[in-house]
């Protein structure tokens, strides 16, 4: 039994760090832009776009 939630812990642990590795992190500087993205989100401009953009 403890077995079984010793694993599914080591797997929810792996598997949160997977995440976080893979996105993408926002330097701090760029949220002084943080109006423009958001009007960039209303105007449907397409994510890579505006990753690009910051």
């Amino acid at each position: 039994m403890f077995h079984l939630l010793g694993l599914a812990a080591l797997l929810y642990v792996c598997v949160t760090a997977i995440k976080e590795a893979c996105e993408p992190t926002i330097p701090a500087e760029n949220w002084a832009n943080r109006e423009l993205y958001q009007q960039d989100i209303l105007n449907g401009v397409p994510v890579e776009q505006r990753m690009k953009n910051l």
